[in-house]
């Protein structure tokens, strides 16, 4: 009698395609856990236009209110209505006023880039740091360029107002890129009307601290919006370059 022979396969099934099948599993479970891009692809030209949009109106702010030192027409109005809106509020305000000191940006923008690592998506945790660092950058650069004080001090563009929408803005895509595919546009569109309700809020609480001028506060925001929307751009230029040439 012959020796029974042995099967080739497990269960059943032979060792190329379970190979195969290994092989497959491994290609479809890459795909899906590979990171989202961090702007929809369809949301891509928009965002480089309100960037650019953005930059147009801290241009004009700067040119129009370049080394004046006393508040214009706007600037009287919003303010003295922030005022009559805000009376007897100090102590909120002034609570509010923190979360957009330096020492506060840089502790939230760290704990996004550590959250972002965490969950495995490096390039959001690039966006956490870089966002908030180069609107920083760029209200310190541009405030002694355009020249505006209040009270002696040098005030367009808002610090506060852009570090604390920078970091708004970067929650908004955090929470955009992690949630449902489907759900994706939707989300993102709600968070970046919560980032500017966090901005107005944040330019309230200055106006009413007599700290800037209402424009301050918009080219603050303004200067959040091209840096961070520009950043975002850059590095998702970046990640499909990169992708690119491993493939090839």
């Amino acid at each position: 009698m012959s020796p029974r022979a042995e099967p080739s396969g497990v269960a059943g099934i032979d060792r190329r395609s379970l190979s195969e099948f290994t092989y497959r599993g491994r290609v479809t479970r890459s795909k899906i856990e590979r990171p989202a891009s961090l702007i929809p692809e369809s949301g891509v030209r928009a965002t480089a236009a309100v960037a650019l949009l953005a930059s147009a109106i801290l241009a004009v702010l700067a040119m129009r209110y370049a080394d004046t030192t006393a508040a214009g027409a706007l600037d009287g109005s919003l303010a003295g209505r922030v005022h009559a809106f805000t009376a007897g509020h100090r102590h909120a305000l002034n609570t509010v006023m923190h979360f957009g000191e330096p020492t506060s940006v840089i502790v939230m923008a760290g704990v996004l880039a550590l959250t972002c690592l965490a969950l495995r998506r490096r390039l959001l945790a690039v966006l956490a740091v870089l966002g908030p660092a180069v609107t920083g950058l760029l209200t310190s650069a541009l405030k002694p360029l355009v020249g505006r004080t209040f009270h002696g001090d040098l005030s367009m563009p808002s610090g506060h107002t852009g570090g604390i929408t920078a970091i708004a803005l970067v929650v908004a895509l955090i929470v955009a890129n992690v949630v449902d595919p489907r759900l994706r546009g939707r989300v993102l569109s709600l968070m970046l009307l919560g980032a500017v309700a966090v901005a107005v809020t944040m330019g309230i609480a200055l106006i009413a601290l007599s700290i800037h001028y209402p424009t301050d506060v918009l080219g603050g925001f303004c200067t959040a919006v091209a840096a961070v929307g520009g950043v975002s751009l850059l590095l998702q230029w970046w990640e499909a370059r990169s992708r690119r040439s491993s493939q090839t």
